[in-house]
């Protein structure tokens, strides 16, 4: 090592200095608000929306603590260990790039050591419990993706910050009204200094509205003086997409907690557990199990093909084409999951209301066939629920019993998403899928006069204000349709099926 890291001199006092000066970082208003609210301050709370540039700021507050303190500990969590890990790559970005990597060693996958004492680590949510001896004269906590963090480790970071100078940064999306997070903007507030950072605080949207954001020509909308921030033309799609009242432009666009409508189909804080790991236990589980999977088909000019696969509670991988004929594509995917060694594809879930009889069809008489059997398809449509034998059924029809089929599964936490799932776990590392989020977050139910459970229309959610079909949210409800075979029905295309009793 050529110096000791607490021997630069100027510009280590100062974080925001020590970022732009050794770390040869530009940094914006609000990111230069929170470095010298982190060492201000023994709280900071910080939610901000996509792309806020929140993540990039943090990543140089590590470094920034190991070469001020000389006996200095850092932690940093966040939900799952593929978030640690993109935290600390970012982290190890920030040494390479600037003036300092002779003079530190370099970062491991989640963490960095200089001495016995001057050290700091990265751990999943789910470790909590292994950091409550984790103490010492100067630490800084770092919890990204707060909203997804476990109790315990909120509880083991409470122990930590009992004794010696503890500093502590919470960010995240405020996409769940509840919790430690919610809270720290809310009943605790008055211990926390907290930072907002909506999209039209960013440089690439300071001073534009949303009327001015939609009147913007192709130029306008490309200008990006921070280009890796919040975009003017991805904000613009997702107020086309979402809707200004959305829950998710709420929280990912504004940077406001949304409201958990009692009516909601899913939970807002379910949805936001859906997006783990699975355990070891449950990967295991599944071995040899029936992969299931849920189609919603779109004609030419309207919404999305979309395809969900599942197994067991494990997505395994999320699909969408815009393309007027997707049924190639289709039924590709479906061939490389029946090649799949360590379970087997059963039964196909096919939307056939409209051109989906006539896609379903196509793809049953494809024939294609996995190592065990032959894929089964089952044709859905949205029509009413068979009595029961005292003459009532609990939900309006299919598409009902369906939809609350699958809130079972999502409420009872048996959610988890697949390390290599397709289109379900961003460049990031973090895991979901922004669009079924968002649509399985918009859609309501409610009792009708019978007492019976409906969801409400396509037309119904219009005039609400939120446009497009919730296909991706549908595809999957299909995807976890109980369906078992019937002895005597018309067979379709291959088969006949019922759906089970819930």
């Amino acid at each position: 090592m050529a110096a000791k890291p607490w021997a630069l001199g100027k510009g280590i006092d100062d974080p925001v200095q020590f970022q732009t000066s050794w770390l040869n970082r530009k940094l914006w208003a609000k990111q230069r608000e929170i470095a010298r609210s982190v060492q201000a301050n023994p709280l900071t709370a910080v939610k901000g929306c996509h792309a806020s540039g929140k993540t990039f700021l943090a990543a140089g507050l590590p470094l920034h603590h190991l070469v001020k303190y000389k006996t200095g500990k850092v932690f940093t969590t966040a939900p799952t260990l593929r978030q640690v890990k993109a935290f600390w790559s970012e982290v190890s970005l920030a040494r390479r790039d600037g003036r300092i990597a002779s003079l530190l060693p370099e970062c491991t996958t989640t963490g960095l050591t200089i001495a016995a004492d001057r050290y700091a680590l990265g751990a999943s949510s789910s470790a909590g419990v292994q950091i409550q001896g984790f103490h010492g004269t100067d630490v800084l906590l770092i919890a990204d993706e707060a909203p997804g963090i476990d109790t315990d480790i909120w509880d083991a970071i409470e122990g930590i910050r009992a004794g010696g100078r503890v500093r502590l940064l919470m960010m995240g999306n405020p996409v769940v009204p509840s919790g430690k997070f919610f809270d720290a903007f809310s009943a605790e507030r008055k211990i926390h200094n907290c930072i907002s950072i909506s999209a039209f605080d960013t440089p690439n949207l300071e001073g534009v509205t949303i009327q001015r954001l939609l009147e913007m020509s192709e130029d306008e909308l490309d200008v990006s003086p921070f280009p890796a921030l919040i975009t003017r033309r991805w904000v613009k799609e997702r107020y086309q997409v979402w809707g200004e009242n959305h829950p998710q432009f709420r929280s990912r666009v504004l940077a406001e907690f949304p409201d958990d409508d009692p009516y909601s189909l899913f939970s807002l804080a379910k949805i936001e557990a859906m997006k783990r790991d699975p355990t070891e236990a449950e990967l295991r589980a599944v071995e040899g199990m029936d992969i299931q999977v849920g189609i919603d088909v779109a004609g030419p000019g309207h919404d999305e093909t979309t395809m969900m696969a599942r197994v067991g509670g494990i997505l395994l991988g999320r699909w969408s084409w815009p393309d007027a004929d997707s049924t190639g594509a289709v039924a590709n995917v479906l061939t490389q999951l029946a090649l799949r060694r360590d379970c087997r594809l059963g039964l196909v879930v096919c939307d056939i209301v409209g051109i989906g009889y006539y896609f379903a069809q196509h793809l049953a008489g494809l024939g294609i066939v996995s190592h065990h059997q032959p894929v089964e398809f089952f044709g859905f449509v949205e029509q009413a629920v068979p009595l029961n034998p005292n003459g009532f059924h609990q939900f309006k029809d299919q598409k009902a019993e369906a939809s609350w089929s699958a809130r079972d599964w999502v409420h009872g936490g048996f959610i988890s998403i697949h390390p290599e799932a397709p289109g379900l776990v961003r460049p990031n590392g973090a895991k979901g899928d922004d669009e079924l989020e968002a649509q399985m977050s918009s859609v309501r139910y409610r009792e009708n006069s019978r007492g019976q459970i409906e969801i409400e229309s396509k037309d119904e959610r219009r005039r609400r204000g939120i446009p497009g079909s919730p296909d991706r949210m549908e595809s999957f409800c299909m995807a976890f349709l109980r369906v078992v075979p019937q002895n005597q029905t018309e067979v379709y295309p291959q088969r006949g099926y019922q759906i089970s009793p819930i």
